[in-house]
């Protein structure tokens, strides 16, 4: 991997963290304050302050693109709705292929023993991972080679 590509990918996985801890947190002081009981509005709007974060630190610090202006914001919004799209249909899939392949590479056993989690929760554990990897790259290909990406010289 050439040295801009890991220093944009470096970047990258902080931006996720900076951008899930600002959902996180956004999500539950709403809930605490002014929307308990509340929960689909404040993720709603939790969701979409992470991902403004995450738009802006992607922008002006992981892909260092200052310019692009309306468009870069138009095809951010898609790609994170074909992020979404893949995020759930990844998780679904894996839902569903999860308890068989879990239980034939034995780690369903391994996990129960090692955290005490049941075996659905292991199965929901590997589904979230599996579709949050996902998104994570198509997003990571997506805004380098597409939503920020340089214009050729």
């Amino acid at each position: 991997m050439d040295p801009k590509t890991l220093k944009q990918l470096s970047r990258f996985v902080i931006t996720g963290l900076i951008a899930t801890v600002a959902d996180f947190g956004t999500y539950f002081a709403l809930l605490e304050t002014v929307l308990p009981g509340q929960n689909d509005i404040a993720k709603g709007i939790s969701f979409l302050i992470g991902t403004s974060v995450a738009f802006i630190l992607n922008k002006f610090w992981t892909f260092e693109a200052a310019d692009g202006g309306a468009e870069q914001v138009k095809r951010f919004v898609v790609l994170y709705g074909i992020s979404f799209m893949l995020n759930v249909g990844v998780n679904r899939g894996a839902l569903y292929l999860g308890p068989s392949l879990l239980e034939v590479l034995h780690i369903t056993a391994v996990v129960n023993d090692m955290f005490g989690m049941t075996a659905q929760r292991t199965v929901e554990t590997f589904a979230v991972v599996c579709a949050t990897g996902c998104s994570m790259v198509a997003n990571f290909v997506g805004q380098k080679l597409w939503v920020f990406a340089e214009a050729p010289s």
